[in-house]
């Protein structure tokens, strides 16, 4: 199966580099398009794909189109894209919405993460016509990135809280947290080392264990401790609340559009 990407942004990178770490994908199958025809010469190059002069002609090459562009861009496209199936990442836009600007066709709407490119994904996809071959085709690609899960299209507003916008908030998290230790005479660069692996283990250890966070917590944190002083303060900040407020606004932030 040939695939195009039309736009290359961050996210589409992010997957171009997750299909060609796999080394299980052929990337010479791989079409894109772009404004910057330059830049695009260059990054299809580092990535083993062909560039295209034009979205039309992306088009044309392949057998499914992915469509890379920003939200607010969706309907500025001057493209024939003919019968063909369409993937959509783009948050804030609709099964609905997609029929709208390309007609009635194959969708499948996918919220992947940039940890795409390191094959350590979290990918959602939900599905409008799309039959079970085409379908099976995109979850092989698809679980190539990492981890995936077919969802209805009305749970991706939640899907994106808690993935797709989530490691930007993980992110905050690991720099403030090495961020605190300056005055102990740790360098930021060993503490966000530090930091990152601590996160890597404790996911994993919560992911393996199929114990309760809470409990996880409890037994980290003894009566009277050094970690306890610690979530104390977090309480006394109404921690959860923060996060379940943070979460609440990338969701209707999507839904809004």
């Amino acid at each position: 199966m040939k695939i195009g990407f039309i736009g290359l942004g961050s996210m589409s990178t992010a997957i171009l580099k997750g299909l060609k770490n796999s080394g299980k994908f052929q990337m010479t199958n791989v079409y894109a398009s772009a404004r910057d025809y330059n830049k695009l010469v260059d990054t299809c190059h580092d990535l083993g794909i062909n560039p295209c002069h034009s979205n039309q002609e992306c088009i044309d090459a392949v057998d499914v189109i992915f469509l890379g562009v920003k939200p607010e861009d969706l309907g500025s496209l001057d493209i024939n894209l003919y019968n063909k199936a369409i993937v959509s990442m783009a948050a804030k836009t609709s099964f609905s919405r997609l029929l709208e600007l390309f007609g009635d066709r194959p969708i499948i709407r996918i919220m992947p993460n940039l940890n795409a490119a390191i094959n350590a994904g979290t990918t959602a996809y939900a599905l409008h016509d799309v039959n079970k071959d085409l379908e099976g085709h995109l979850k092989d690609l698809l679980d190539l990135l990492g981890n995936t899960w077919l969802l209805d299209e009305s749970q991706f507003s939640g899907f994106i809280a808690l993935a797709g916008s989530a490691p930007a908030l993980i992110y905050r998290f690991i720099d403030a947290l090495a961020s605190s230790v300056a005055d102990e005479g740790i360098d930021k660069d060993t503490a966000l080392d530090i930091v990152s692996k601590t996160f890597i283990g404790s996911a994993q250890y919560l992911s393996s264990s199929n114990e309760d966070p809470q409990v996880l917590i409890n037994r980290v944190a003894s009566k009277g401790g050094t970690t306890q002083e610690g979530l104390n303060v977090l309480d006394s900040y109404d921690f959860e609340t923060i996060i379940k407020d943070s979460a609440q606004a990338i969701i209707d932030k999507d839904k809004k559009g």
